[in-house]
């Protein structure tokens, strides 16, 4: 299986940059053009210390390319144990957007809850759409064998 996860993720390289690519520009505008907050720098005791606006951007591309290098591996994963790894995948990632983007607003001003909300679906929609597209995902056991 770790063979094939890291097979999916070289298949997907290419739309794990561009989609991180897209993070970096989007992140770029709501936070140095537009100005809006960003969350708390957690560095700071206190929570009193906003991320300067160009190092959330930056770390944006990584955190991106993180998260969707992961998303891409659970995908592979699923699709061992799944017949339908795209829609239990999808469903999960949905679930994650939901919980995780009212946990978003814990992390400073409501106008930073915002912006991370709309970063989320910079990264999530061309991610819940493409990488199932380009991803080589690992070949499925069938369950009659695994006894």
């Amino acid at each position: 299986m770790l063979t094939s996860s890291i097979n999916a993720v070289r298949s997907a390289l290419k739309t794990i940059f561009l989609i991180s690519a897209l993070t970096l520009i989007g992140a770029g505008i709501l936070t140095v053009v537009l100005s809006l907050d960003t969350p708390w720098a957690p560095w700071e005791s206190g929570n009193t210390a906003f991320f300067p606006p160009v190092t959330f951007t930056i770390a944006s591309f990584f955190a991106a390319f993180l998260a969707v290098s992961g998303g891409t591996i659970l995908l592979n994963i699923l699709s061992y144990i799944s017949n339908n790894p795209c829609k239990l995948w999808r469903l999960s990632s949905v679930v994650f957007l939901v919980v995780y983007g009212g946990y978003s607003f814990t992390s400073g001003t409501f106008e930073a809850g915002i912006m991370l909300n709309i970063l989320h679906l910079v990264v999530a929609i061309p991610s819940l759409v493409l990488i199932p597209k380009v991803a080589t995902l690992g070949v499925k056991v069938p369950l009659a064998s695994r006894n």
